[in-house]
C-alpha cells in the first residue's frame, strides 16, 4: 500500500514537473513572440498619434501624414488689442520635425534590459501608453515676418510735445503716447501657444511715452531778453542772407544743458543753401563773399543772451566795429573756428523767435523768470584805449600821373572797449561787472600815387612798386584767413 502512494506521488510530482516545464516554455515562447517583433510596440505615442504595432517605414508614414494633417487643419488666431489680427495654419510656422529620430527612439523603447523587464515594459504601455513629446522647434524667419508685419500695422511712433508761437502767443501742441508691439516676447507668445496646440494666443502693445510732453513746456511763457538791430533796405543780398539765417534759428529751443551754436544752426553758409554774395571783412579788407551779412544774426542773438544773463560759450568781437552796434556789443562768425555759442544754464526749455520786420532784425528769447522784479540791468560800453592808425601804404602807379593820387582804403581808428553789465536792485546800482574785453585793430589807408613824369595817351603799365611806411602786421588764424561779415563801417571810425 505504501508503495503504491509512493509510485503515485511519484507521478503527480512528474507530471507537475512536465506541465511547469510546459507551462515555462509556452510563456516563454510567449514572452519571445512578443518582444522580439520588429515593430514598435503597442501603447507607443508621439504625441497623440500611436504608432505601436507598426514597424518603422509603416510608423514613418503614419507620423507624417498625422502632423501635416493636424498643422494644416489646425488654425492658430493672433489677437491684438482684443481683435483677431491674423489667422495662421500650423504649418505657416513650419514646425522643424526630426522624423526619423523620433521614430528610432519610439522603436527602442521595450528593447533594452532582461526579457522579462522587456515583456513588463510592453506589457505596461498596453495599459497606460508612453507618450513621445516633439520638441518644439518653429521656423524664427516665419514668426519675425508675422509679426514685423503687425508692427507696421499696429505700431504708433510717439510724438512729442510741440512749442509754437502763434500771433505772439504760445501754443503747445500735446504729444501723442505711442505702442509698440516686442518682437521677443512676442515669440514666445507664439511659441508656447504651439506648444500646447491653442487656438488662439493674445500679443500685447507696450506703451511707448513720448521724451517730452505738455508739462515740459507749460513754463515757457516769460520774455527773457529781447534785441534787435537795423539794416539797410538798399543792400537786396545782404538782406537774403539774413532772412535765410533768421528763419533757421526761429523756433529752435533749447533744453537745460543744451548749447547753441550759430554755426552749426544757420550753416552750412554756401550758395547750395541759399546764401549770396554779399560784403564781408577779410584779413582787415572789406570784399564780397558768400553769406555776408550773417555776423549781424550772430550779434542780435549775443545781445538778446545777454540781457537773459545766460552762459556764453563763445563769442569773438569783429575786427573791425561795424556800424549797426556799439562797440563792444558786436560778435563776428568765421568758418567753423569762430563762433557764437551760448548755454542753457536755467532749469527750464528755452524758446528763440527770430523775425525781420520794417528792416529789423528780431531776437527775442522766452523761458520761464525766475530773477526779482525789483532788479535791472543795462550793459555800457567804455572805450579804454584808442589806437591811431599806422602810416600809410603807397604804392606807385605808373599808369597815373606825377602827383595824382587814388586812395584805395581809408584808414581806420583802432579801440580797446570793455562791455559792463550794470546790475540795479530797486534802481540803485549794486554791482558792476566786465563781460567781455573787445580789441579792435588800427588799419592804414593804402594809396596809389602816380609815379608817371610826363602824361602819356598808351602808357606801357610795369610792374607796381609797393612802399611800405611801417606797416603793422596782420595776424591771421591758423585755419585760415579771418572771414567776417559787415554792414557798413561807421564813418567815425574812419581817419579822412
Amino acid at each position: 500500500m505504501n508503495k503504491k502512494r509512493a509510485i503515485t506521488m511519484i507521478i503527480l510530482i512528474a507530471l507537475c514537473i512536465v506541465g511547469f516545464l510546459v507551462g515555462q516554455k509556452f510563456r516563454n515562447d510567449h514572452i519571445k513572440s512578443v518582444i522580439e517583433r520588429d515593430v514598435i510596440y503597442e501603447g507607443i505615442y508621439i504625441e497623440d498619434i500611436h504608432i505601436g504595432g507598426l514597424v518603422k517605414s509603416e510608423a514613418l508614414e503614419v507620423l507624417k501624414s498625422g502632423i501635416e494633417k493636424h498643422n494644416n487643419e489646425k488654425q492658430l488666431k493672433l489677437l491684438i488689442e482684443g481683435k483677431i489680427a491674423y489667422m495662421l495654419p500650423y504649418s505657416y510656422f513650419e514646425h522643424e520635425i526630426d522624423y526619423s529620430s523620433l521614430i528610432e527612439n519610439a522603436y527602442q523603447i521595450g528593447k533594452v534590459g532582461t526579457r522579462s523587464d522587456r515583456y513588463k515594459q510592453i506589457k505596461k504601455y498596453k495599459k497606460t501608453p508612453f507618450i513621445i513629446e516633439i520638441e518644439e522647434k518653429y521656423n524664427d524667419e516665419k514668426i519675425n515676418e508675422i509679426l514685423e508685419t503687425a508692427k507696421a500695422e499696429y505700431d504708433v511712433l510717439p510724438l512729442d510735445a510741440v512749442l509754437l508761437r502763434e500771433n505772439n502767443a504760445f501754443v503747445i501742441k500735446e504729444e501723442v503716447i505711442g505702442k509698440e508691439l516686442t518682437i521677443e516676447k512676442s515669440i514666445k507668445v507664439i511659441k508656447d501657444g504651439l506648444s500646447v496646440g491653442l487656438d488662439e494666443v493674445k500679443l500685447e502693445l507696450a506703451q511707448v511715452n513720448p521724451k517730452i510732453t505738455k508739462v515740459v513746456y507749460e513754463d515757457v511763457k516769460d520774455s527773457l531778453g529781447s534785441f534787435y538791430t537795423e539794416f539797410s533796405v538798399s543792400q537786396t543780398a545782404r538782406n537774403e542772407n539774413l532772412r535765410i539765417a533768421s528763419e533757421k534759428i526761429n523756433g529752435t529751443i533749447l533744453f537745460p544743458g543744451d548749447v547753441f551754436s550759430t554755426n552749426d544752426t544757420i550753416g552750412p553758409v554756401n550758395s547750395s543753401s541759399g546764401y549770396q554774395e554779399a560784403p564781408i571783412i577779410l584779413n582787415g579788407k572789406i570784399q564780397p563773399g558768400i553769406g555776408g551779412g550773417v555776423c549781424q544774426i550772430a550779434t542780435t542773438l549775443y545781445n538778446s543772451v545777454l540781457l537773459a544773463e545766460l552762459e556764453i560759450v563763445q563769442r569773438q568781437n569783429h575786427s573791425l566795429p561795424v556800424g549797426y552796434i556799439e562797440k563792444g556789443r558786436d560778435a563776428t562768425l568765421a568758418g567753423d573756428y569762430i563762433d557764437f555759442k551760448f548755454k542753457n544754464d536755467t532749469d527750464n526749455p528755452l524758446y528763440i523767435e527770430s523775425y525781420i520786420k520794417n528792416h529789423q532784425l528780431y531776437m527775442n528769447i522766452y523761458g520761464k523768470e525766475i530773477r526779482a522784479n525789483n532788479r535791472t540791468i543795462k550793459f555800457e560800453s567804455v572805450i579804454i584805449d584808442t589806437i591811431m592808425p599806422p602810416p600809410q601804404k603807397i604804392t606807385l602807379d605808373p599808369s597815373l600821373k606825377e602827383g595824382e593820387e587814388v586812395v584805395e582804403k581809408k584808414p581806420t581808428i583802432g579801440y580797446t572797449v570793455k562791455l559792463y553789465k550794470l546790475i540795479y536792485i530797486e534802481g540803485n546800482l549794486s554791482e558792476k561787472l566786465n563781460i567781455n574785453t573787445s580789441n579792435y585793430g588800427a588799419t592804414a589807408a593804402e594809396v596809389r600815387r602816380g609815379s608817371a613824369p610826363i602824361a602819356v595817351e598808351k602808357p606801357i603799365v610795369e610792374p607796381a612798386i609797393q612802399i611800405e611806411q611801417d606797416p603793422l602786421p596782420i595776424d591771421e588764424p591758423a585755419d585760415g584767413p579771418v572771414q567776417e561779415d559787415i554792414i557798413d563801417i561807421n564813418p567815425e571810425y574812419i581817419v579822412e
